[in-house]
């Protein structure tokens, strides 16, 4: 069936059509098979594009080595001996605070055989936008990738329910990044009878970390700005609160010291504005008043501030402002870790994977995953314990 859209209100961002094109034909019954080895070249091929053309920016080189055919071909090996269709068409919502998740969200659906349209919001950032001029140079550089117009379609207009009620009458399933306001927004508005939502709403993450030697503190260093330098640690997996297991307070002190020279080092690649430096002095101000045990800041330089805390509250870590502001609290045991419900990810470091993760599948820790420090970022198709692969497919009986 072919669907029309109307383009009047949209900002048409791929594939690019010239203004006098107002109706876009979505075709559903031209989907492609989950894991099709068009679709396995095609993204590899894609992966290396971004690669080439990244200028270096890390954000698209890593989403480029994701979209090697090694790991692309893992994947698609964990549904081997399964029969499964794709979903059909899938809506996004785009986050704003993480300039590259749209495009995760894209190629996975795609992987999965269907067609998606995406919804940007009315600003969009400079590697956002860098990405989908990357996206139509790519399709247009050989015919070979001209059918990608068919499975992928970028909108980009302002807040307008109307319009996204249009986009959600089509789909299939929507997938929806955001905070927990826009998604029940957005799931409130009418889709499809029989339509999934998928959704990804406010989280938070956390480091926990055990220092015994120097050169664990400039690896541990090196781990919390992978972790924290891409987003301006406003990523859902990006640590906001850090555990010390045991470590000696010189070993902290050290820690902190390097992370602050390092973050100094790169402020004038990533300056912050004044409305910045207010949002950081309010934050910790807040924790105070918040907080019912007490509170210690320490404004190291104008990038890092840390906030000593004996309790960790919903309310604490939904006021967080990101920016490299941390919550610094201390463990004697493993035992005395309590991660709130909403906690996405614990990036370890000197710790013993295996007791985390054990915790977390027996549910005595409310966490979605446990991973090295260092490795927060790297994104899944599983994610915040949700198989995108399955819900964005239909498994035959």
């Amino acid at each position: 069936m072919t669907h029309k859209i109307n383009l009047t209100e949209l900002n048409w961002r791929f594939p690019l059509i010239s203004e006098k094109q107002h109706i876009a034909d979505i075709d559903s019954e031209t989907l492609l098979a989950p894991f099709a080895q068009q679709l396995l070249d095609t993204l590899s091929e894609l992966g290396r594009y971004l690669i080439r053309n990244s200028e270096k920016d890390a954000n698209i080189v890593a989403l480029g080595f994701w979209l090697r055919k090694s790991n692309l071909a893992r994947i698609a090996k964990q549904y081997a001996g399964q029969e499964r269709t794709a979903k059909g068409i899938v809506f996004h919502i785009a986050p704003g605070n993480v300039d590259t998740l749209f495009f995760y969200s894209l190629v996975v659906a795609l992987f999965a055989g269907n067609i998606s349209i995406l919804r940007l919001s009315s600003q969009t950032s400079v590697i956002a936008d860098k990405l989908i001029y990357l996206l139509n140079q790519f399709v247009g550089s050989n015919n070979a990738f001209y059918f990608l117009q068919d499975y992928i379609k970028i909108v980009q207009y302002q807040k307008n329910d109307q319009v996204t009620q249009q986009l959600s009458k089509l789909a299939d399933a929507r997938v929806i990044w955001g905070s927990n306001n826009t998604i029940s927004s957005i799931s409130a508005i009418p889709a499809k009878a029989d339509a999934v939502d998928v959704c990804f709403p406010d989280r938070y993450s956390v480091a926990v970390i055990q220092l015994e030697t120097t050169q664990q503190v400039i690896e541990a260093v090196n781990g919390l700005l992978s972790d924290t330098k891409a987003f301006y640690q406003q990523a859902c997996s990006s640590p906001k609160v850090i555990y010390w297991l045991n470590t000696a307070q010189n070993l902290q002190q050290q820690f902190w010291e390097m992370l602050s020279a390092k973050l100094l080092a790169i402020s004038d690649e990533m300056p912050l504005n004044e409305s910045e430096y207010i949002a950081k002095t309010l934050y910790w101000q807040q924790v105070g008043i918040l907080s019912e045990r007490p509170v210690a800041a320490e404004v190291k330089n104008q990038m890092l501030t840390l906030i000593a805390v004996e309790e960790i509250s919903r309310e604490i870590v939904d006021a967080h402002c990101g920016i490299w502001c941390f919550l610094d609290m201390q463990l004697m045991s493993i035992a005395q870790l309590d991660v709130l419900e909403h906690c996405q990810t614990i990036a370890c470091f000197g710790v013993d994977e295996n007791v985390l993760n054990s915790k977390v599948a027996n549910t005595e820790i409310t966490a979605k995953r446990v991973v090295s420090l260092g490795q927060s970022l790297v994104f899944s198709h599983i994610w915040d314990g949700i198989d995108l692969i399955d819900m964005l497919t239909i498994r035959e009986k």
